[in-house]
C-alpha cells in the first residue's frame, strides 16, 4: 500500500489500486489500510458499495484526486461482488465454477 502511494505521488493525478486476500472477509484489507494511513478508500466485501451518483466512490475518488493530486484505493478481494452480477458477469443459470481446491470462483 505504501508502494502504491509512492507510485501515485510521482505522478499529477494518479490513482493507486492495491487488492489484496479476503474473499468473503475483508479484516486484511480494513486493518492494512488504516495502518498504512495513506488510503483514502477501503472497498470489503461485507459492504455493498456503488460507482455513479451522489455517494458513489467515483464521487469520493475525484474529490481525493483533486484534493491531494492522489488517491489510493484498497480493495479485498471479494469486494463488489454484487457490481459483477449487475453488470452480467455471472448469468443467472450458469453451473458455479470452482478452482481445484474447491473454493467458488468469484466474478472479479
Amino acid at each position: 500500500i505504501n508502494v502504491a502511494n509512492v507510485e501515485a505521488e510521482g505522478f499529477p493525478n494518479a490513482l493507486g489500486v492495491v487488492k489484496v486476500m479476503g474473499r468473503n472477509s475483508g479484516f486484511i484489507a480494513m486493518h492494512s489500510a488504516l495502518g498504512c494511513c495513506v488510503a483514502d478508500l477501503c472497498l470489503v466485501p461485507e459492504v455493498d458499495f456503488y460507482f455513479d451518483g451522489p455517494g458513489g466512490i467515483a464521487d469520493h475518488i475525484y474529490e481525493r484526486i483533486v484534493r491531494n493530486g492522489k488517491a489510493v484505493i484498497v480493495v479485498a478481494e471479494g469486494a463488489g461482488q454484487n457490481l459483477m452480477k449487475e453488470m452480467g458477469a455471472a448469468a443467472g443459470g450458469e453451473e458455479v465454477k470452482k478452482d481445484l481446491s474447491g473454493n467458488v470462483l468469484l466474478d472479479d
